[in-house]
């Protein structure tokens, strides 16, 4: 191992992976009460938790894998590669097992499901975010509301008029 590859020792990379689950477990509560699915008594707060927690999660990450990367002395394409198939190996099957789910669920109870709810725009919308450009604010052209009007928590803790 060349010098300076060698810092994250197995304390500090044992600390980082329970950073990066904590930062995913508050994510999660974070989107459960900006869905409106937490217990009540989960304030507002929460959501923005949430979100700080993304921004924790990424960081903690990008350490991880910058240190990963220069410790193999992989080059961008074999960076790219190895990325890809950790990632896309997962995606891929939880995005199908999903969709199965979703399908059965609104086959047992549809009203259970947003009104307006649909799949019209699901492959621009999946090759859209599997392009990782989700946060540019050029989505693809969509009818579906994710969440009803007035239903999304604001940083103040008010709910939004506008759907998102």
């Amino acid at each position: 191992m060349r010098a300076g590859h060698d810092i994250v020792t197995p304390a500090l990379s044992i600390w980082l992976d329970i950073s990066r689950v904590i930062a995913a477990l508050v994510v999660f509560v974070g989107h459960a009460r900006g869905l409106a699915v937490a217990p009540a008594d989960i304030g507002p707060g929460w959501h923005r938790a949430g979100e700080d927690a993304v921004v924790a999660f990424f960081v903690i990450s990008g350490y991880v894998i910058a240190w990963s990367t220069a410790r193999s002395g992989a080059d961008f394409r074999g960076y790219m590669e190895a990325r890809a198939s950790r990632i896309y190996s997962a995606a891929i099957p939880a995005l199908l097992f999903a969709l199965a789910i979703d399908h059965i669920g609104m086959q047992l109870d549809s009203s259970r499901y947003l009104p307006n709810w649909q799949y019209d725009y699901i492959v621009p919308t999946l090759l859209f975010h599997w392009s990782f450009l989700g946060g540019t604010g050029s989505a693809p052209p969509t009818r579906t509301r994710w969440l009803p009007t007035g239903h999304f928590p604001t940083r103040s803790g008010t709910t939004s008029s506008s759907a998102v």
